[in-house]
């Protein structure tokens, strides 16, 4: 399941966290969204409704191949529109536009537009000249879009009048608390990491965000896939109850660990300079009092 990355940024802002743990937290998250946009991606198109007009359906990989194709043809395209623009009111209009074309069109043929759109923006940052531009003109609708998303998944819910949800994300946050948090402690002692990283790290990565909402938007949309009110009602549900205290998490698991490091720091300078003052006030052999005891008057 994905993890928010949003979170771990905060935390590292305010708390000042730095080196490997930090590091190794961006690296996870990414990771984990990477994996679960794929994973998505994959499902939906092993999960595609046949064509009865051709002679030989297409097989899933070759459905997931198109997938990465639309995003890399839209990659082409939006480097064809922009040229060398450095405006980043057009630059955004542009990538506004490709966005739009890319998700719509993995939309109309059933697959997902969130892999689709994935692989364009991998594209852009690996073969675009104007990375900056790109990155301030998102920086500045990400939280506008967040919210825009926040609503249409509250208009688009549908909670059951049973209560048979609640037993599925009951299992669900259950379930991926002890996975976040026993693989990352699994993970960390298999490496030998554990002095670094420490044991429970995991629990920085039990935040989720936009991502997870926007899968779930998009699973309760088809109609091939199973008990779609049901995933989705569980992915609702666990982003309300972590994402709004990922930041917290993240902060339990820096603050400690950068205490720990402070202290670890204070002992050794203090180490040190107790060493250097023992070093310094022991007698060289060439010093006066060694002079004055080896002398016959003395």
């Amino acid at each position: 399941t994905a993890s928010a990355i949003a979170g771990i940024e905060f935390a590292a802002r305010r708390h000042g966290g730095r080196g490997p743990i930090v590091a190794q937290l961006r690296v996870t998250a990414t990771t984990n969204l990477f994996v679960a946009v794929c994973t998505f991606g994959i499902l939906l198109a092993s999960s595609h409704p046949a064509d009865s007009t051709s002679t030989r359906p297409l097989t899933p990989t070759e459905w997931t191949v198109i997938t990465i194709a639309i995003g890399a043809v839209g990659g082409a395209l939006f480097h064809l529109l922009i040229g060398d623009e450095k405006r980043v009111d057009r630059v955004f209009i542009s990538l506004a536009g490709m966005v739009i074309l890319v998700s719509g069109a993995a939309t109309y043929l059933r697959l997902s537009p969130l892999m689709a759109s994935m692989f364009f923006g991998a594209m852009l940052a690996n073969t675009s000249k104007q990375r900056v531009e790109i990155t301030a003109a998102l920086l500045r609708v990400e939280r506008p879009l967040y919210f825009a998303l926040l609503i249409f998944a509250g208009a688009t819910w549908r909670p059951s009048v049973q209560y048979a949800w609640i037993l599925p994300v009951v299992v669900f946050l259950t379930v991926r608390s002890i996975a976040k948090i026993g693989g990352s402690r699994i993970a960390t002692r298999l490496n030998e990491m554990m002095p670094t990283l420490g044991p429970d790290w995991g629990r920085a990565l039990l935040g989720q965000g936009g991502i997870v909402i926007a899968l779930a938007l998009n699973y309760l949309y088809q109609d091939t896939l199973a008990l779609p009110n049901v995933v989705f009602t569980t992915a609702i549900c666990s982003v309300l109850l972590t994402d709004f205290a990922s930041g917290r998490f993240a902060a339990s698991v820096l603050v400690p660990r950068s205490a720990r490091v402070a202290a670890s720091a204070v002992a050794s300078a203090a180490a040190s300079a107790a060493a250097s003052a023992a070093a310094s006030a022991k007698p060289t052999p060439g010093s006066s009092a060694n002079v004055a005891a080896t002398s016959p008057e003395a």
